[in-house]
């Protein structure tokens, strides 16, 4: 029988889950996808796809191209709503697993003696992990971090890497979207300085600054700070409420660690999450719990995509 503490972190990972299949849904129904778009993926994938996958896309797809498109936009959505609900979550886990085998079987095949281009974090992860175990290879005394700092300080920086290019709306974005603003270079790492390449910040669990007021202000704004960490000690048996004041047309959410908490995102095994609200919409956020260890708790407001700006953070002890 599955633990409480295991079911939680299911329920997290399935409602999160759900947010990208919606999300992926709603930008295909109101973009490109369904007026046109989708033919044009498929005469892409039929042309490099399995071969009995391509002659089925050619012969059975492309003729239906607009009511496939239509089918394969309502089905994520369906699929994102279900498992944010938890509505029929096995059948939407099991429509999901599906939907993904569909798209594998047009997009692992590389003709031989041809390139592809993709991305996204399964495509740069290999890259970072490999140049990793590289610049271990040749420097077997590098602690963890020397390492991880050798290969941020190794990048180069072009400058397309300050663009981000936006679907459906087909706008873009400039800025800086991750820490170093640069591309892994796998030559460079290897005689890059070991010297921290993590600037401090207030956006994670080490640097969290001290609240022991009843009300605190601040700004996040994205891509440039997204995150504002604060930590607060709360005593066992006590019921706490913190409250995000959101001003209108802004998007903010607020999230609660719990005592021993490492860094924020620790969705493990540990299970460090204590509570969170994501409402959206210029909607307030509300966490309210009962402590049930005396300790250091660490408070997050988080910047949703494209927002930027002022909040206040309030707190009251219930009981």
């Amino acid at each position: 029988m599955i633990s409480p503490r295991a079911a939680y972190g299911v329920a997290i990972v399935r409602m999160l889950t759900g947010v990208i299949f919606v999300a992926e849904g709603a930008s295909k129904i109101f973009g490109e996808f369904v007026r046109g778009g989708f033919a044009k993926s498929v005469r892409e994938v039929a042309a490099e796809a399995w071969p009995m996958w391509a002659s089925f896309l050619r012969s059975v797809v492309l003729p239906n191209a607009r009511p496939f498109g239509w089918f394969f936009a309502l089905a994520e959505l369906a699929l994102g709503i279900g498992l944010l609900l938890g509505l029929l979550t096995r059948v939407a886990s099991v429509c999901g697993v599906i939907l993904m085998t569909l798209l594998l079987l047009g997009q692992t095949r590389v003709p031989g003696g041809s390139w592809e281009t993709w991305d996204g974090t399964s495509m740069a992860a290999p890259h970072v992990a490999g140049i990793a175990g590289l610049v271990l290879s040749q420097n077997p005394l590098f602690t963890t971090a020397q390492m991880k700092n050798a290969v941020m300080h190794g990048v180069d920086k072009p400058a397309t890497l300050h663009t981000m290019f936006i679907a459906p709306v087909n706008t873009q974005k400039t800025g800086a979207f991750t820490r170093t603003s640069g591309r892994v270079n796998a030559l460079a790492a290897l005689t890059a300085s070991t010297a921290n390449a993590t600037p401090v910040t207030d956006g994670n669990v080490d640097h969290a600054a001290s609240w022991s007021t009843n009300k605190k202000s601040g700004s996040v704004a994205w891509p440039s700070d997204v995150n504002d960490v604060f930590k607060r000690k709360l005593s066992s048996g006590h019921t706490y409420r913190f409250t995000l004041v959101v001003p209108s047309g802004k998007d903010y959410d607020l999230w609660v660690w719990k005592p021993g908490t490492k860094e924020i995102w620790q969705f493990d095994s540990t299970n460090r999450l204590q509570k969170f609200s994501v409402h959206g919409n210029g909607r307030d956020e509300v966490v309210q719990f009962t402590a049930k260890k005396t300790g250091t708790y660490y408070v997050q407001v988080s910047a949703w995509l494209f927002k930027a700006g002022s909040y206040a953070l309030k707190f009251e002890r219930v009981s």
